[in-house]
């Protein structure tokens, strides 16, 4: 994540409101978004998770009769659905776990204990991988932005987003590999000075932070005896970073500052407090016998307590 900044409104530009549209088809190869952001040293890699992982739901949508597919638990290489049979029995639908289907975010190799059901499964993910859709490569520009720039809604059906001025470059980037995979950016200088446009940034910035303590929120409360240390370390960082863009656009906060301060501090204590439940539970898990070894050790659960402090 780039090093966010205090920015003076007196530079002449807030930044730049984006968005973008792609080609008229709505599918682009997936080699060619490959070859896009190795030409502008974007990163490729998540383009391959994405592939694999909303390939795999598209592809899904055809197993879904009779059945509710859900995704488990997810780290950085597996991502787990649950498949559940429904069957109608008299006035009731009656709901039966019918099997667990890994999904490797790297190969799109699919693993599930049914072969009919793994086959099958391989077969729609390998066909909607051919193609990239409008959506995907939406999902493709928002990860990448999350990595490496900020990018503020300025709308709550999406669609059109705040990048800060400190950021632009990154947008430049954007734009190119937009070129290169036939779609556009449309770009719209923000100048700093008039009472409406200074008033909308800060919405923006104050709703966009808002937001993301709110996923942090969700995120802690799917954490679980099957979360990994990764995702507890991920969830301490995510913080930790919000903590740096609320000192770090204090000047497009005003008053909201102190509310989005104690806001993320309710959420460091919550995530505070689910560590030690997981923790105890971990305990508790050893002096059955279980063999459950799925979270970190009591040393390493006190070190993320620290970094949340």
């Amino acid at each position: 994540m780039s090093e966010t900044k205090q920015l003076p409104f007196g530079n002449g530009s807030h930044g730049e409101i984006v968005c973008w549209s792609i080609s008229d088809n709505g599918n682009v190869s997936y080699s060619r978004i490959v070859d896009a952001l190795k030409n502008n040293g974007l990163n490729e890699k998540l383009a391959r998770e994405l592939c694999h992982h909303f390939a795999f739901l598209r592809g899904a949508k055809k197993l879904q009769e009779n059945r509710i597919i859900r995704e488990l638990r997810a780290d950085k290489t597996t991502i787990v659905f649950q498949f559940t049979s429904e069957q109608l029995e008299g006035d009731a639908f009656r709901y039966d776990l019918e099997a667990l289907l890994s999904l490797d975010k790297a190969t799109g190799k699919v693993s599930c204990s049914i072969p009919e059901l793994e086959q099958k499964a391989q077969e729609l993910l390998n066909d909607a991988s051919s193609n990239r859709t409008a959506a995907d490569i939406s999902r493709l520009i928002q990860g990448l932005f999350a990595g490496q720039a900020d990018l503020f809604p300025i709308r709550k059906q999406g669609g059109a987003y705040f990048v800060p001025v400190h950021q632009i470059d990154f947008v430049d980037r954007i734009e190119s590999f937009l070129k290169g995979i036939g779609g556009e950016l449309t770009r719209f200088v923000l100048k700093t000075g008039t009472a409406n446009g200074d008033k909308s940034v800060k919405r923006a910035v104050q709703d966009g932070i808002a937001a993301m303590i709110d996923d942090h929120l969700k995120s802690i409360d799917k954490l679980g005896t099957s979360s990994r240390e990764s995702t507890l370390e991920k969830e301490v960082q995510n913080i930790q970073t919000t903590k740096i863009k609320i000192e770090g656009y204090s000047l497009y906060l005003d008053a909201a500052k102190s509310e989005l301060e104690d806001a993320i501090k309710d959420a460091s204590e919550k995530l505070r407090q689910k560590i030690a439940s997981l923790a105890a539970d971990k305990e508790s898990s050893k002096a059955d016998k279980s063999g459950w070894t799925g979270l970190p050790t009591a040393d390493e659960i006190e070190s993320a307590r620290l970094a949340v402090a």
